[in-house]
């Protein structure tokens, strides 16, 4: 599981780092506040993903179950209607990503899927912790 990670910010450089324009922006986040907040700082173009949607989903499927594991399994398959399975995939493929990009903590900004910035949700603040640390020998 992906653990929440606090100020101070920590850097890690997947790769040499790259031009600034036309970046592709990936921003990982775990609540609706740290989304509302990404969403401010981040451009229209940034993708932002929910990693805690999957539980999230699932913790409210499981609520409305009964207790007999038959029912329950019935009772899943015709409460996922095709736009919460929709929602469901949408959120397993968030964490697929943050997965397969090795993001073990969140927030997380990544950059041209080169570096990985953690502790922000803002790009801005984020390319500039690159370019501070491209300076420090």
């Amino acid at each position: 599981m992906m653990r929440r990670c606090l100020p101070p910010l920590l850097l890690i450089t997947l790769a040499p780092l790259v031009a600034w324009a036309d970046q592709r922006i990936e921003v990982f986040v775990a609540d609706e506040k740290t989304e509302t907040k990404a969403r401010q700082a981040a451009s229209s173009q940034a993708a932002i993903y929910r990693v805690d949607q999957v539980q999230q989903r699932l913790r409210a499927l499981e609520s409305q179950l009964p207790d007999d594991p038959d029912e329950a399994l019935d009772q899943a398959r015709r409460s996922l209607n095709e736009a919460e399975k929709q929602r469901l995939e949408e959120a397993l493929r968030a964490v697929a990503l943050a997965v397969g990009l090795g993001i073990d903590q969140v927030p997380a900004v990544v950059i041209d899927r080169a570096a990985v910035v953690y502790g922000t949700t803002d790009p801005g603040e984020a390319r500039q912790y690159l370019r501070e640390a491209k300076d420090v020998p």
